[in-house]
């Protein structure tokens, strides 16, 4: 029970000093004490009442941690309206608790206290014996190393500003470091440890002894274990732990290799945002780093060229982490957490030694003819690759190489737009005889369509994997034909001569050509850009009889055999290249969750093609229906899409993405960003008129280099296509042929060397998939046939795998456990389960027997509706046609979640899924106590800025959000209209300082709104943190090329935004000429989002 009189001790009369303060607050904090009263606390500790209203001056929005922290120092500093015999001691605080009635806090304080009776002053002075295995005073140079024991023993980035007060920094300094690194934690906590480092402030000592106490005073007692335990394992080191790096690969890289390295890093993944950390891991100086940022304005691009620069001469440190070698480089990469990108430059193997690398200087010419013997894999592989794994593609390279021309496409457009009509258009095949049902979630395989482009006849088809194989048997033949007389007579072997030529004229209708979809295993089609397009049907027949005269049946080779026969053919130089034009054609849906869905599961494309329904005005707004079985359900969108709507948010969220990026590409035949082709179908039901106005509207895209026109000297954007063409007519290849030609003139595709091996590899996997009729092998399976195609590494399997997962429809996702042994060779199982997942809440319940049979319970249904809620049960229902014991919900659980789709929630096993909750019908009222903080990105186009999100943006971070469980929940039940719950609309209980307080997250589309109340308004900084790290977090799953900015709308006009700044101070307005100063001002319902930036001088 608490005391409630007053009580002294002598053991606690030893004088406190300000270093002191850190400890002091974590005392109050532990023990309960809030800090509300703490205007009464100073008085008890003897400051005046002037001192105490200047502090709360000082702190307009009365921050009650930041006036305690202030009035804790003052009483520490020993202020002048201090009584001189009054110093600052526990014994003094603990009476100054009990006066205000603060007993429980003040009898924990004198426990702990008491317990530490063998401390007489600040803990600091006298660290425990056990921590002084390592009292060499730490400097700025170790700031890496400091930095690495605390990440790698789970250190919270977010806690920085409280070890910074308990390591001797002060609170301005770490407010300042707040507003320098925009409230990223882990540049902030960066830029703390360098302070202390410094000795800035009051910092006494710089040691591991400090920083372990400074931990333990925390609470962080697991991180204080496990640093000192790898101290003490250290203590034969007279520096900071570090190990040195393995010397595998001990060639010297120079200044030469600069844009070899960049371009290195580019291609496999490393977007370049924490090149601050690579430089330290590389062993830059804080300061060479510091002047970097300053001269290059922390522009990641130029920032990181530098560091390498810096690194490749040798500064700083640089030469004790190793050298600017390429071994060095990848264990900084792994130091940062950046394995993927490590994992690829090091091909997973053994790094051998690499050739002078001064000499290895890139060839970016596309004209440039590819040798194929006695030269290097540097040369023939025309932008450089990683010299520690040259050997293995210089080997497989040798052997033969597939040159792929890859034009890579996305359809956009609302359903019944005409896209998946339009790609009928596009291979000339006839039109789909009835309504198709919705398209399932876009990715690699379910709707991506594989074609081959006849270059000679400018056409483009799909090809089966018969073609494939007769086209590289044809291949092998031509390029070395056996002497006849080596030829037996009757071979056992069917003929690899090329079958007879069956030709296409430019004319003949392909309409009794027999091509197969396989919606389930869509395989990669390919032609040799040397051969005409063949009649299949005929040219399988002939095939068929030639081989049963020459054969018996159960002589036939299988298709693997012949496989491995041709890339044995390839490696015995018998054929050295094949080429083939490649289009991988991405159907994205258009159904508003799979819109949100479809950046985690594709690349940035080199074409959009936008598809609009011409019968609808570009302003009008599109009903959203979902189709299965000839079933239409309608999907409650509020009419939130128009097609220009539709047009708008497509080319500004492509824009944000980083650019597709695929290893061994010729840098010089990529395409510099992605274009747009605004596709109007059902041109025979408008008139020339209304087509004429709806292109004036689209004026806009008129100087957008990247949008395609249709015919730019008569101003026609639009380019307009009748999709329902007669099958076979003159008409419809004439259509179809422009349209391919449109594509094919605006150079967006991009050229790949591939060895001969991977690409077999692929079909070996294609063909054993199709042979235990299911779209995924396990590892074993996959690794005994990479054996038989001679891939006898396992490091040699992981890199074909990875480079497939990158290039081609397989997916693998070495990274996850539990997914890590399946190797999905046609990924449409994890869509299917995905799609039906979201379609059970768009069909009525009457007919869920199409999407589960036995259907789901109507309570599992409208949870998953009213809340967004399932669990692994419900999923188990929705999936049981696609799982085996192989691949069960739990591989789909762990998936979903390791891609932020989902997030688990609660105690009883639930699952969040945002894009299965219905689109909100209306907001309450924006707050204007706080005005609303908008989250958006900057489009700049012809001089005009406009905001735009990136698709799937909205429940990545709601996701983010609700992964902090610590700090973040559900509000109640949304049934009423006080809180929301919507796949675009979202209220969440936030916990700061053991108090909970409602934020609603806003999907407008073009930008997030953060909605708060007036009694949230003293926490608006930490909110504006906890929500912008969800997005920096989503906005990196996404691959978004650039940084968010914050914004406010704007008081004189409805169509302008006031930017903020990135002084976080001021604003810019996007179309006022006067901008309006929200932030500059005495308004403090905007200043209130950045009083932790802001001096609050008017």
């Amino acid at each position: 029970m608490a005391t409630p009189f007053v009580r002294e001790s002598k053991r606690h009369q030893s004088r406190l000093e300000l270093v002191d303060l850190a400890y002091i607050r974590g005392l109050l904090k532990e023990h309960g004490y809030s800090g509300v009263d703490y205007y009464d606390l100073g008085l008890c500790l003897g400051l005046l009442p002037s001192t105490l209203d200047k502090i709360e001056q000082e702190e307009p929005l009365k921050d009650v941690r930041r006036c305690l922290t202030h009035c804790l120092a003052a009483w520490l500093e020993k202020a002048n309206d201090v009584n001189s015999d009054d110093v600052p001691t526990y014994d003094r605080l603990i009476q100054a608790l009990r006066k205000i009635g603060q007993n429980s806090v003040a009898d924990g304080i004198e426990r702990e206290i008491g317990a530490k009776v063998s401390f007489e002053s600040s803990p600091y002075n006298s660290p425990t014996k056990r921590d002084t295995v390592q009292s060499t005073v730490l400097d700025v140079t170790h700031l890496v190393d400091v930095l690495d024991l605390l990440i790698k023993h789970g250190y919270s980035d977010v806690n920085y500003y409280d070890l910074g007060l308990y390591l001797g920094l002060y609170a301005p300094t770490l407010t300042d470091i707040k507003h320098y690194n925009k409230g990223y934690a882990r540049s902030c906590l960066r830029h703390c440890l360098k302070a202390w480092l410094e000795r800035r402030d009051n910092v006494m000592s710089s040691t591991y002894d400090t920083l372990i106490q400074a931990l333990r005073k925390m609470g962080e007692n697991d991180v204080a274990d496990g640093i000192e335990r790898e101290i003490q394992a250290e203590v034969s080191f007279e520096s900071p732990p570090s190990s040195p790096p393995t010397k595998r690969d001990t060639v010297q890289l120079t200044l030469s290799n600069s844009d070899e390295v960049f371009s290195l890093l580019e291609r496999h993944g490393y977007s370049g945002i924490n090149y601050y950390d690579l430089g330290l891991y590389l062993g830059l100086y804080a300061f060479r780093l510091d002047t970097i940022e300053i001269e290059y304005e922390r522009d990641d691009r130029s920032c990181l060229n530098e560091c390498l620069k810096a690194w490749l001469e040798q500064e700083d440190n640089v030469m004790s982490k190793g050298g600017p070698t390429y071994d060095t480089l990848i264990q900084a990469l792994r130091e940062i957490g950046e394995n993927d990108v490590a994992d690829r430059i090091e091909g997973k193997e053994q790094i051998p030694s690499a050739p002078s690398a001064s000499k290895v200087q890139p060839n970016y010419s596309s004209n440039t003819s590819i040798p194929t013997e006695d030269t290097s894999a540097t040369d023939r592989i025309q932008e450089i690759q990683n010299p520690l794994i040259e050997r293995k593609i210089e080997k497989w390279l040798e052997e033969g190489e597939v040159e792929l021309k890859i034009t890579r496409i996305n359809m956009h457009g609302a359903p019944g737009a005409g896209k998946t009509c339009s790609l009928h258009l596009l291979l000339n095949e006839p039109p789909p005889e009835k309504l198709t049902n919705s398209t399932p979630i876009a990715c690699r395989a379910v709707k991506a369509t594989r074609i081959s482009i006849d270059d000679k006849n400018k056409k483009w088809e799909r090809v089966d994997i018969e073609d494939l194989l007769n086209q590289l048997a044809s291949a092998e033949v031509d390029k070395a034909p056996k002497p006849e007389d080596d030829v037996p007579a009757h071979s056992d072997e069917p003929s690899l001569e090329e079958p007879p030529k069956t030709e296409l004229t430019e004319n003949q209708s392909p309409e009794n050509e027999t091509i197969k979809i396989e919606p389930i295993n869509p395989m990669e089609n390919v032609r040799s850009e040397s051969k005409p397009i063949k009649n299949k049907q005929a040219e399988n027949k002939t095939t068929e009889m030639k081989s049963t005269k020459q054969n018996p049946a159960k002589n036939k080779p299988t298709k693997m055999e012949l496989v491995k026969k041709m890339l044995q053919a390839f490696k015995e130089g018998k054929s050295k290249k094949f080429s083939t034009n490649w289009v991988y054609f991405i159907d994205s849906g258009g159904q508003p969750a799979y819109r949100e869905l479809l950046p985690l599961f594709t690349r940035a494309a080199a074409l959009n093609i936008i598809t609009i329904d011409l019968t609808k005005d570009l302003d009008e707004k599109c009903m959203f229906q979902y189709r299965i079985s000839q079933h239409a359900s309608p999907i409650n969108m509020n009419l939130r899409y128009s097609n220009c709507g539709i047009i708008r948010s497509t080319i500004s969220s492509e824009a944000m993405l980083n650019f597709v990026k695929f290893p061994y590409v010729t840098k010089s035949e990529m395409p510099d960003h992605p274009h747009y082709l605004i596709l109007g179908t059902r041109k025979e039901l408008v008139t020339e008129e209304k087509l004429k106005k709806m292109n004036e509207s689209l004026i806009e895209y008129k100087a957008n280099k990247k949008v395609i026109p249709h015919n730019k000297r008569q101003g026609s954007i639009i380019f307009p296509v009748n999709t329902l063409l007669p099958a076979g007519s003159n008409e419809r290849e004439k259509a179809s042929v422009e349209l391919c030609n449109t594509i094919s003139a605006f150079g967006v595709a991009m050229t790949i060397k591939l060895p001969i091996r991977l690409f077999t590899f692929e079909i070996a996997l294609q063909l054993e998939a199709e042979k235990k009729k299911r779209s995924f092998l396990t590892k074993g399976e996959v690794t005994e046939i990479g054996k038989s195609l001679q891939l006898d590494k396992e490091s040699d399997i992981n890199e074909a795998l990875q480079y497939l997962h990158n290039v081609t429809i397989i997916l693998y996702y070495h990274d996850v456990d539990i997914l890590k042994d399946l190797i999905f060779v046609d990924p449409k199982p994890i869509l299917d389960v995905l799609s039906h997942l979201i379609a059970v809440t768009y069909v009525h319940h009457t007919e869920l027997q199409m999407i589960a049979d036995p259907s789901p319970s109507i309570d599992e249904r409208n949870n998953l509706i009213d809340f967004g809620l399932f669990k692994e049960d419900f999923l188990k229902i929705i999936g049981k046609k696609f799982f085996n014991k192989d691949f069960n919900s739990f591989h789909i659980i762990t998936l979903l979640r390791h891609l932020h789709i989902i997030a688990e929630v609660g105690e009883e096993g639930d699952y969040f899924f945002p894009c299965a909750l219905p689109s909100y019908d209306k907001l309450n009222p924006a707050p204007t106590k706080v005005q609303p903080l908008l989250i958006a990105w900057e489009i700049k186009n012809s001089g005009t800025k406009t905001l735009a999100i990136p698709q799937g943006l909205f429940p990545l971070t709601i996701v983010h959000l609700l992964e902090k469980k610590d700090s973040v929940e559900f509000t109640p039940d949304p049934a009423g209209n006080e809180y929301y719950r919507y796949n675009d609309a979202m209220s969440l209980c936030v916990y700061i300082e053991k108090e909970e307080y409602t934020i609603d997250i806003i999907n407008c589309y073009t930008h997030i709104e953060i909605h708060l109340d007036e009694s949230s308004k003293e926490f608006c900084p930490q909110i504006r943190d906890l929500v912008t790290d969800a997005i920096k977090r989503s906005s990196d799953n996404l691959k978004v090329d650039k940084s968010h900015i914050f914004a406010f709308k704007c008081l004189q006009n409805k169509q302008c935004y006031c930017i903020v700044k990135e002084d976080l101070s001021s604003t810019k307005c996007t179309q006022c000429r006067s901008h309006c100063k929200v932030l500059q001002g005495d308004d403090d319902s905007y200043r209130c989002w950045f009083s932790d930036c802001q001096s609050f001088s008017p």
